[in-house]
This record gives C-alpha cells, structure tokens and sequence, in this order.
C-alpha cells in the first residue's frame, strides 16, 4: 500500500494544485456547458412544437387524466373507474380501431 501511495503522490500533488480554491469556481465552470445544453434542448422542444402536425390547426381537448392520455379509451375506463372492457374492446383499442 505505501508503494502505490509513493508512486501516485507527484500526481496527487498536481491535481490538488488544479483544484480550484472556492467550490464556486467550479460551479462557474460548468455555467458555458450548461447554458449550450439548455439552449440546444430549448431550441428542439421549439422545433419539435412547430412540426408537429397540430400546429395550427384544431387544438385537441383538454386530457382529464395521464390514464386518459397515453392509454385507449377502455384501458382508461378500466384503470380510472373500473369498468372492465371486452376482449374484443382490447384488441380494438390495441390495433387502433382497426379489425
């Protein structure tokens, strides 16, 4: 253990001189990543809304509920209130209204 402490010590030495003095400056330098990041995600949720093929036309209903939005109608019975679907409803609802 002592031989390997020896032998990274120089190394140890030089990185805790390039350790910053304040835990800020190195917040400070994560700031120019962080900003580029933030504006590259802003900039592709702005595209993203401007293709989307609702834009500009009819705005769909308001959703009541998650359940609501990312599962088929008998699904969302069946989660929120209980209402058990048919088989056949299933596959419907599965398939996309296609038989």
């Amino acid at each position: 253990m002592h031989s390997i402490m020896a032998a990274v010590r120089p190394e140890l030495d030089r990185l805790a001189q390039q350790r910053p003095a304040f835990p800020l400056l190195t917040v400070l330098d994560w700031a120019r990543p962080l900003v580029a990041t933030s504006a590259i995600i802003a900039a592709l949720a702005v595209a993203s809304l401007l293709v989307s093929p609702s834009h500009g036309a009819n705005q769909a209903e308001p959703v009541g509920s998650v359940a609501e939005a990312i599962t088929p109608e008998p699904i969302a019975a069946w989660l929120l209130v209980g209402v058990v679907p048919t088989t056949e409803e299933l596959v419907v609802a599965i398939r996309g209204g296609q038989q």
